[in-house]
């Protein structure tokens, strides 16, 4: 699947240059990222799913989506 399919129907997209980029699969553990993931960072009620982003992109995330300012990682 490509990006430009997943992200069609987000009303605020920042991104790179990575529309036609192919998207393994979408996960909001980073438990579950493969290469080529979708990560959405989800704060949830127990834990902040935004420590989780450095995680996922170690494990291959190319996008990452988040609800959170000023996100810090490499």
């Amino acid at each position: 699947m490509k990006l430009d399919e997943i992200i069609k129907d987000l009303s605020i997209i920042k991104y790179k240059n990575y529309r036609n980029i192919d998207i393994a699969n979408v996960s909001y553990s980073s438990l579950t990222c493969l290469q080529n993931s979708v990560f959405v960072a989800i704060d949830g009620y127990c834990e902040d799913g935004h420590i989780y982003i450095e995680e996922a992109i170690a494990k291959g995330a190319k996008v990452i989506v988040h609800s959170k300012e000023n996100i810090s990682y490499q």
